[in-house]
């Protein structure tokens, strides 16, 4: 399934290769978005997690 808007935008379900990608973008919005409310032992924790993050991505993404 892909979904453009105009010539600007295009969207397609993400695949395997993404998950390191998806994984990156998820961390870096949680620490802007936490970064006055978390510690940031706490925030550097998540971003130290990327490759597991990306491994379970990558399980959900496979398994459907």
């Amino acid at each position: 399934m892909e979904i453009t808007a105009g010539d600007a935008v295009r969207l397609r379900r993400a695949q395997t290769d993404d998950a390191l990608g998806v994984a990156i973008v998820q961390a870096y919005t949680w620490s802007t978005t936490y970064a006055a409310l978390m510690p940031p032992h706490v925030i550097q924790h998540r971003i130290d997690r990327l490759e597991e993050q990306a491994d379970l991505l990558r399980a959900q993404m496979e398994s459907g």
